[in-house]
């Protein structure tokens, strides 16, 4: 709504700009005031148009909390998620080759779960397996964590939720350090400003 109504006042300063050149009492020249001061005009529409444009980039970015709510129809409860996806892609060997994402999850359901996912590969799973997070210069901090009850390999559920989330709140930037199957441990960056849960 805010981009029709910007492009139609540009729209319409154009119109008068043009008719302005026409009508100046059969000059083809407009002062160097007038000119001087729509071009400002139009410049300062440009810029405004240019800091919503990225304010929308920003909203519908997957590096910023991504918001999603879902009716558990069996228990009668809304699902909350927060999502947001790491800045650089996984590069990992075949059969997982060709680049994976990484997302860093919260979820309330009956209980509330921080989880790490990929879109393709494998987090080393077992027992006694650790994160190390870094909350923006903070010191590396170690969690544990679960595997998933499906036996899947392509997502983690970390420990001490609510010390993750309370984090999370007042940090603009994590940093997770994570062991991946036949590849080793990799580091996952996060901007993570902005939570709202």
């Amino acid at each position: 709504m805010k981009k029709t109504l910007l492009w139609i006042l540009v729209a319409f300063l154009l119109i008068v700009v043009i008719g302005g050149l026409m009508n100046d009492n059969n000059s083809n020249i407009v002062n160097s005031e007038q000119n001087t001061h729509i071009q400002d005009s139009i410049d300062n529409l440009l810029a405004v148009q240019d800091s919503i444009d990225r304010a929308e980039l920003r909203r519908n970015s997957p590096y910023t909390w991504q918001y999603k709510q879902e009716l558990n129809q069996m228990d009668g409860i809304t699902n909350k998620y927060a999502q947001i996806q790491a800045l650089d892609d996984l590069q990992f060997k075949f059969p997982y080759d060709g680049g994976s994402q990484a997302y860093l999850t919260i979820r309330r359901t009956k209980d509330i779960d921080v989880y790490l996912s990929i879109s393709k590969g494998q987090f080393l799973s077992g027992y006694n397996h650790a994160v190390r997070l870094k909350f923006d210069e903070g010191k590396p901090i170690t969690y544990n964590y679960q595997d998933p009850s499906d036996g899947s390999n392509e997502t983690i559920f970390l420990n001490r939720e609510q010390d993750i989330i309370k984090r999370l709140k007042s940090c603009s930037r994590l940093l997770i350090e994570v062991e991946f199957f036949d590849e080793g441990v990799r580091q996952l960056e996060f901007k993570t400003s902005d939570l709202n849960w």
